[in-house]
């Protein structure tokens, strides 16, 4: 089984859905009213959460060991996939460091633009592999521009009974999508370039009038299309464009800061940073002052069905004659004998009659079907041949015929009124004799009885489809190399004790890891993360496609400035049975220019579980030897040790919904944790859903199988390793046994937000 992101129908989701913002009651479950200010709570259940928990408040940093088995969907589904010595997760603490912000002091060196001239020191900068100087003329341009178009072809026509009309069946066409290169190529390479050009010959092996990969060409020229420009790279420390905040007075207007001018930050204490002096990032302005507009025609055939269609022409020749008649005196005949108005059989094949409620065609107006003209058979043959027949009228008194075009007296052909939707049952004469369509092909021929034409409903009509794209012509293209900014912060003077969860994700030994950054508020008791908001974006792909599971990374942006967050919730530092609590906030996201509705919800519950982890004593629904038969364990019987129960727990509950304003694009994260005394976190599931309600893709489960640093005796968990070493985020991959540096990633509990891409 295969977990797959689903962005289903994204394109035609974003037309359908609008701007207005949710309500919380929309957006998720139930609104819940928040306990937090409640002195009490029903049933008194409470505990201490440094001792639930690990204690970040003490001196020294929680000592934290923790090895769980981690099931994911596959694992869940197939419990024979789960592997005990490679399907595991390890928690644990950095307990010889904290993270810590400390200020930076900005001068004005840092934000000067400098030539950026690697032939003056000779040390290639940039790691480009060339010694090169600070500007570059005359370079030239090459981009190609490419066009598209996709479109459907009607393979067929179905009678819907529902909707008493015929839908439409398509497929895409059957050289669709169409695609047109253009390129902007080099003027000094006017003959052979090795790749087909606009203007030359080649092989339409397709017949769509433009050229497509694999088709051979004549490679006689490269087009003439200049576009020469100037290239500038200038070096800075720190590139201003990164600190939050900044502004300078820019005098002489040419969007750089320049010796002399005036900068601020508006508070020293509030924007802080660290940057990677080991490497240098870039950042391009692009400057023109023309744009070239370029267009193209693709010219194709597409399958369709005229609006003028027979099964849109309503018959006004109420006597059904083949002629226009004027108004009756009375209700006459036609002069001929008239068949069965023809109906579908919806019977089977040993049904040959009309059965009421049959879609038919009224040829007659007169809203009800009508059988064949009794008439004598002479012959014994079963069929009318020049005998005497009954000439009857339609039961009505009818009007003069009505013409399409307003006139009288009209030929046969303008004899019907436009209806607006395909819902006239169409039906193929051959002398008296019909054939009703419940599906009209491309292969259909359609004779009316009347007439002289046949037609074909489904027919190939040319089309052109013009598609135009803008590209400036650049005049100048300005580099600044700067050093990389790592992180800032909001506040100075807080440390986060620092721990990480290790695992393999690809089941192939590759190791993985997650930081996890926390701190206990000194205010509230909550325990808070520090993390990296992140957003998802709309897929670039195919509208309708599904995105696999393992590009699930590429559909997220992060914040470059981390945020805190709530972790857990508590009541003074107490967690309580019965607590309840419900945020919402309004998020914008530079990186995708959109808006996100975010509702998240936290709810608390008394628990008891077992887990995996073996404790060398007897657990309650454990095997045992039961020697003195009393149909319970005591103390000196032997016993299997299968699991830990534990009946000091708590189940904490937390939601997350997330919806991208405009498209509606729904992201629901659901994480559940349970803390046992003494022991910290045991178990740990997370599951989340894209759009789909209550179906959701990816689901986790960590539980605990070693605990290292438990210790009943002790309630803190503490190593002993003293004062800790302040550190940075761009320090932490100097930290511990391994070289794991530092990654944003989208986590909800313990575990990486990800689905499981496994076959």
């Amino acid at each position: 089984m295969k977990l797959i992101n689903k962005f289903l129908l994204l394109a035609i989701g974003a037309l359908l859905m609008n701007c207005e913002e949710p309500t919380s009651g929309s957006s998720s479950s139930d609104s819940l009213e928040s306990t937090l200010g409640d002195s009490e709570l029903s049933n008194g259940i409470t505990g201490n959460i440094d001792e639930y928990f690990y204690d970040l408040d003490e001196s020294e940093v929680p000592y934290v060991n923790s090895q769980f088995y981690r099931y994911s969907g596959l694992s869940i589904i197939e419990p024979l996939a789960f592997d005990a010595e490679s399907d595991t997760l390890n928690f644990t603490t950095v307990s010889d460091y904290v993270l810590s912000f400390s200020p930076n002091e900005l001068i004005d060196d840092m934000i000067a633009l400098d030539p950026f001239d690697e032939t003056i020191e000779g040390e290639d900068i940039n790691g480009d592999g060339d010694i090169t100087g600070g500007s570059f003329s005359g370079i030239y341009r090459f981009e190609e521009i490419n066009f598209s178009h996709t479109y459907t072809d009607v393979i067929k026509l179905e009678w819907d009974e529902d909707n008493e009309r015929y839908m439409v069946v398509s497929a895409p066409g059957e050289f669709s999508p169409l695609s047109h290169r253009y390129i902007i190529g080099d003027p000094d390479e006017l003959y052979e370039n090795n790749r087909y050009d606009l203007g030359e010959d080649y092989e339409d092996d397709n017949s769509n009038d433009t050229w497509d990969e694999g088709e051979s060409y004549t490679d006689a020229f490269a087009p003439d299309m200049s576009d020469d420009y100037d290239s500038l790279v200038y070096i800075t420390q720190i590139n201003f464009n990164d600190l939050n905040g900044f502004y300078f007075s820019d005098d002489d207007e040419n969007g750089y800061w320049d010796s002399g001018e005036q900068w601020d930050l508006p508070d020293s204490t509030t924007y802080q940073y660290y940057f990677d002096t080991n490497q240098l990032s870039s950042v391009d302005s692009i400057y023109s002052s023309q744009n070239l507009e370029i267009t193209h025609d693709f010219n194709f055939s597409k399958s369709l069905i005229s609006t003028d269609s027979l099964m849109f022409k309503i018959s006004t020749d109420c006597n059904d004659n083949g002629a226009w008649d004027d108004a009756e005196v009375e209700d006459v005949g036609n002069g001929f004998w008239d068949p069965a108005e023809p109906f579908l059989n919806q019977g089977g094949d040993d049904d040959l009659e009309y059965d009421i409620g049959e879609p038919f065609l009224d040829r007659n107006c007169n809203g009800q079907w009508d059988d064949a003209e009794a008439y004598t058979d002479e012959d014994g043959n079963g069929q009318w041949n020049d005998e005497p027949y009954v000439d009857i009228g339609n039961g009505i008194i009818d009007a003069a015929e009505a013409c399409a075009d307003g006139t009288t007296n009209c030929s046969y052909d303008l004899l019907y009124s436009m209806s607006d939707r395909p819902n006239v049952l169409i039906a193929s004469y051959a002398g008296n004799d019909w054939t009703a369509y419940e599906n009209i092909d491309v292969d259909a021929i359609i004779t009316p009885r009347w007439g002289e034409n046949s037609f074909q409903l489904i027919q190939s009509y040319d089309q052109v489809e013009n598609k135009s794209k803008t590209t400036a012509m650049v005049d100048k293209v300005e580099t600044v190399y700067s050093y990389q900014i790592i992180e800032n912060t909001f506040e100075d003077g807080k440390d986060y004790s620092i721990s990480k969860v290790i695992w393999d994700e690809s089941g192939n030994g590759d190791r993985s890891v997650a930081y996890h950054l926390y701190r206990k508020d000194d205010q509230s008791g909550d325990i808070v993360e520090l993390i990296h908001d992140s957003y998802f974006i709309l897929p670039t792909t195919t509208p309708g496609s599904s995105i696999d599971g393992g590009s699930f990374e590429d559909y997220l942006v992060f914040d470059n400035l981390p945020s805190e967050q709530t972790y857990l919730y508590t009541y003074n530092g107490l967690l309580r049975d019965g607590e309840k609590h419900q945020s919402s906030r309004t998020a914008y996201s530079p990186q995708t220019n959109a808006q996100y509705y975010i509702v998240e919800t936290y709810e608390v519950s008394s628990d008891t579980l077992t887990i995996p982890q073996l404790n060398d004593a007897y657990d309650l629904g454990e095997e045992f030897s039961d020697d003195n038969e009393n149909q319970q364990w005591d103390e000196g019987e032997s016993h299997t040790d299968e699991f830990t129960l534990l009946t000091d727990a708590f189940k904490i509950t937390r939601t997350k919904n997330s919806i991208m304003q405009g498209s509606g694009l729904e992201l629901v994260e659901l994480n559940n944790i349970w803390l046992a005394k003494d022991y910290g976190v045991v178990k740990d599931e997370m599951e989340f859903r894209f759009n789909e309600p209550d179906d959701f893709d990816g689901f986790y489960r960590l539980e605990l199988v070693n605990c290292r640093h438990c210790d009943e005796n002790s309630s803190n968990r503490l190593g002993a390793s003293g004062a800790s070493t302040e550190i940075g985020f761009n320090q932490l991959q100097n930290i511990g046994q391994s070289s794991d540096s530092y990654k944003k990633l989208r986590t909800f509990g313990l575990q990486k937000l990800d689905f499981d891409s496994q076959p």
